[in-house]
């Protein structure tokens, strides 16, 4: 007997399941490289928080507004009053240190996510060296994140 193979769509399908969501994203960035972002913040806390436990049912809700963000912990009390466990809402102006600020907003609020209370991190969790490879990875101009 063969080997049988899933179909390329399942097989994406399945992992995508298995990560962390936008659930809905009305900002002007694309949500495929948001996620990837998101995944490699995630990624650079786990080296020293270890993988958040609920990252497989993370749901998070994107929008247009002034950087600010909004989290749950635990995530299920976002969850069962409003669908998302992270809010974030994202400035849409060309600054040269968006990808920064998109990234330490994340970070910010997916400690939260950990757990964490204010006086218990730095506003800015993720270290200079994190931000520079961030910046390596995804982008350097705030036209490629759109």
């Amino acid at each position: 007997m063969g080997l049988v193979f899933p179909l390329a769509s399942s097989l994406t399908t399945s992992i995508q399941e298995r990560n962390m969501r936008i659930i809905k994203n009305t900002s002007v960035y694309q949500t495929k490289k948001l996620k990837k972002l998101f995944g490699l913040v995630h990624y650079l806390i786990a080296l020293r928080e270890g993988r958040l436990p609920q990252w497989k049912q993370l749901r998070v809700v994107v929008r247009n507004g002034r950087n600010s963000g909004r989290a749950f912990y635990p995530m299920w009390i976002g969850n069962n009053h409003t669908g998302w466990d992270m809010f974030l809402s994202l400035n849409s102006s060309p600054n040269i240190n968006y990808l920064s600020r998109i990234a330490q907003l994340f970070a910010h609020e997916l400690m939260h996510n950990y757990g964490y209370k204010h006086p218990q991190f730095r506003t800015d969790p993720l270290e200079p060296d994190q931000i520079d490879r961030i910046k390596r990875e995804i982008c350097e101009h705030s036209e490629e994140l759109k």
